[in-house]
């Protein structure tokens, strides 16, 4: 069954490359308001899964000291992989990568990469608790809802056209489902690596909450917009309190 579960999980991951529509239905200045909500509540859900429900569920078989190396492990492994992928896309340049021209190819394989690790910590999660495998696939929806969306205006801002921007995102998320099917059957076959195998994915967790969503949310200004962030990003991390205290 959690192969199916790990399945399931993943399809769903993938059809969010569809959430990237909304840029064609709403108002861009009703997605400026709570698109900054949704993600500061994502980065609250995010950590609350690491620390409330990941690093507990991990220290019972590695002890504290094991569960925050592999979580400190995870977070860099996960730079590691952004920083080469960087370098691959930007190699040969004589510019700053943040200012390099984005092309849907560098778009699509960054996307593609990060969508393969969401499938990774999806599998990696269930494979250790039913429980831990829904709350960290719910972790992952709230983050790539906005992402997709925002991966949706980057492609279109390209020149693609709208039906082969839905096509070739739907195609770089189903790396999701080879990340959730490859850490599965990689897991299965060594049993021992599994208890190791999710704090690393926790701090991959880890990472994108505080490198990708955090400093994004510190591009704000206005008191008004950070007060409702954090009250947002505490929210995030009260759910999976409760989560946790209501589940086990």
């Amino acid at each position: 069954m959690v192969l199916e579960f790990i399945l399931a999980a993943t399809i769903i991951v993938s059809l969010l490359a569809f959430s990237g529509v909304f840029l064609l239905k709403i108002k861009r200045t009703h997605l400026a308001i709570v698109l900054p909500l949704v993600v500061s509540f994502a980065a609250g859900v995010m950590l609350g899964d690491v620390f409330i429900h990941i690093a507990p569920e991990s220290a019972a078989a590695l002890g504290d000291t094991g569960v925050f190396f592999y979580l400190l492990f995870g977070v860099v492994a996960f730079l590691i992989i952004e920083k080469l992928l960087l370098w691959h896309h930007h190699k040969g340049a004589h510019i700053d990568a943040h200012e390099a021209k984005l092309t849907p190819a560098m778009v699509l394989i960054g996307d593609g990469a990060h969508n393969f690790f969401d499938g990774v910590i999806i599998a990696a999660s269930f494979l250790n608790n039913f429980n831990l495998g829904v709350l960290s696939t719910f972790a992952i929806i709230l983050h790539e809802i906005p992402q997709e969306i925002g991966d949706f205006g980057v492609l279109l801002s390209t020149g693609l056209k709208p039906k082969k921007v839905i096509l070739y995102t739907f195609v770089a998320q189903l790396t999701a489902i080879a990340g959730g099917l490859i850490t599965y059957f990689f897991l299965t076959n060594l049993a021992q690596f599994t208890q190791l195998f999710l704090p690393i994915a926790g701090g991959g967790l880890l990472y994108i909450a505080t490198s990708d969503i955090i400093p994004e949310l510190n591009k704000e200004v206005k008191l008004k917009e950070n007060l409702f962030q954090i009250i947002a990003l505490v929210l995030g991390i009260t759910v999976m309190y409760y989560l946790k205290v209501y589940t086990g």
